[in-house]
């Protein structure tokens, strides 16, 4: 039987890590077409 250290140690949220990732990309790229939309207008 293993320690929870061991597993705790072990674990490694790479979905979550993945999905943040994912997310700043996403606004980023949000954010830039906003800012292309704002300079394009004035």
């Amino acid at each position: 039987m293993t320690e929870p250290n061991e597993t705790e140690e072990k674990f490694f949220p790479r979905g979550a890590i993945f999905f943040f990732a994912l997310l700043l990309v996403f606004y980023a790229l949000l954010w830039l077409v906003i800012y292309w939309l704002m300079i394009a207008r004035s």
